[in-house]
Protein backbone atom coordinates (compact mmCIF):
# COMPACT_ATOMS: atom_id res chain seq x y z
CA UNK A 1 0.00 0.00 0.00
CA UNK A 2 2.72 2.61 0.81
CA UNK A 3 4.39 1.77 -2.50
CA UNK A 4 1.16 2.51 -4.38
CA UNK A 5 0.80 5.84 -2.60
CA UNK A 6 4.40 6.78 -3.40
CA UNK A 7 3.90 5.82 -7.05
CA UNK A 8 0.71 7.90 -7.30
CA UNK A 9 2.48 10.88 -5.72
CA UNK A 10 5.37 10.60 -8.16
CA UNK A 11 3.05 10.44 -11.18
CA UNK A 12 0.60 13.15 -10.13
CA UNK A 13 2.43 16.26 -8.91
CA UNK A 14 -0.71 17.90 -7.51
CA UNK A 15 -1.58 14.97 -5.25
CA UNK A 16 2.06 14.49 -4.31
CA UNK A 17 2.45 18.13 -3.34
CA UNK A 18 -0.75 18.12 -1.30
CA UNK A 19 0.28 14.99 0.62
CA UNK A 20 3.82 16.30 1.12
CA UNK A 21 2.56 19.62 2.49
CA UNK A 22 0.09 17.90 4.79
CA UNK A 23 2.75 15.56 6.17
CA UNK A 24 5.20 18.44 6.54
CA UNK A 25 2.80 20.62 8.49
CA UNK A 26 1.76 17.80 10.78
CA UNK A 27 5.33 16.66 11.36
CA UNK A 28 6.62 20.14 12.06
CA UNK A 29 3.80 20.91 14.50
CA UNK A 30 3.33 17.60 16.27
CA UNK A 31 6.67 15.82 16.14
CA UNK A 32 9.20 18.63 16.16
CA UNK A 33 7.31 21.40 17.94
CA UNK A 34 9.72 21.50 20.88
CA UNK A 35 12.92 20.77 19.01
CA UNK A 36 14.03 23.72 16.84
CA UNK A 37 17.03 21.88 15.38
CA UNK A 38 14.87 18.98 14.17
CA UNK A 39 12.27 21.43 12.85
CA UNK A 40 14.99 23.10 10.80
CA UNK A 41 16.22 19.74 9.49
CA UNK A 42 12.65 18.73 8.62
CA UNK A 43 12.10 22.02 6.74
CA UNK A 44 15.21 21.38 4.65
CA UNK A 45 14.09 17.83 3.89
CA UNK A 46 10.54 18.84 2.96
CA UNK A 47 11.69 21.68 0.71
CA UNK A 48 14.13 19.32 -0.98
CA UNK A 49 11.39 16.70 -1.45
CA UNK A 50 9.00 19.28 -2.86
CA UNK A 51 11.67 20.53 -5.25
CA UNK A 52 12.51 17.01 -6.39
CA UNK A 53 8.82 16.17 -6.82
CA UNK A 54 8.08 19.09 -9.09
CA UNK A 55 11.37 18.79 -11.00
CA UNK A 56 10.64 15.08 -11.55
CA UNK A 57 7.41 16.15 -13.26
CA UNK A 58 9.18 18.66 -15.50
CA UNK A 59 8.10 21.75 -13.56
CA UNK A 60 10.94 24.20 -12.93
CA UNK A 61 9.83 26.81 -10.37
CA UNK A 62 12.23 29.56 -11.42
CA UNK A 63 11.42 29.46 -15.15
CA UNK A 64 8.43 31.23 -16.71
CA UNK A 65 5.48 28.99 -17.44
CA UNK A 66 5.35 27.85 -21.04
CA UNK A 67 2.09 26.67 -22.52
CA UNK A 68 1.96 22.98 -23.32
CA UNK A 69 -1.39 23.13 -25.06
CA UNK A 70 -3.27 21.50 -22.19
CA UNK A 71 -4.89 24.20 -20.04
CA UNK A 72 -5.47 21.92 -17.05
CA UNK A 73 -1.84 20.76 -17.04
CA UNK A 74 -0.64 24.34 -17.38
CA UNK A 75 -2.86 25.39 -14.46
CA UNK A 76 -1.44 22.62 -12.27
CA UNK A 77 2.13 23.53 -13.23
CA UNK A 78 1.46 27.20 -12.50
CA UNK A 79 -0.15 26.36 -9.16
CA UNK A 80 2.77 24.19 -8.12
CA UNK A 81 5.22 26.93 -9.03
CA UNK A 82 3.20 29.35 -6.92
CA UNK A 83 3.18 26.86 -4.02
CA UNK A 84 6.94 26.32 -4.23
CA UNK A 85 7.87 30.01 -3.82
CA UNK A 86 6.02 30.68 -0.54
CA UNK A 87 7.27 27.37 0.82
CA UNK A 88 10.86 28.37 0.01
CA UNK A 89 10.27 31.82 1.53
CA UNK A 90 8.75 30.21 4.64
CA UNK A 91 11.75 27.93 4.90
CA UNK A 92 14.16 30.85 4.71
CA UNK A 93 12.08 33.14 6.90
CA UNK A 94 11.63 30.62 9.69
CA UNK A 95 15.33 29.86 9.68
CA UNK A 96 16.17 33.54 10.04
CA UNK A 97 13.57 34.16 12.75
CA UNK A 98 14.70 31.24 14.93
CA UNK A 99 18.38 32.23 14.83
Amino acid sequence: MPGAIAETCARDPLIGTFILMLVAMLALRLLFGRYPIWRAVARVIFLLLLTLLILHNGIVPYRPLQSTGTPFGDAIAGTLKIVWWPWAAWFLGQGLIEN
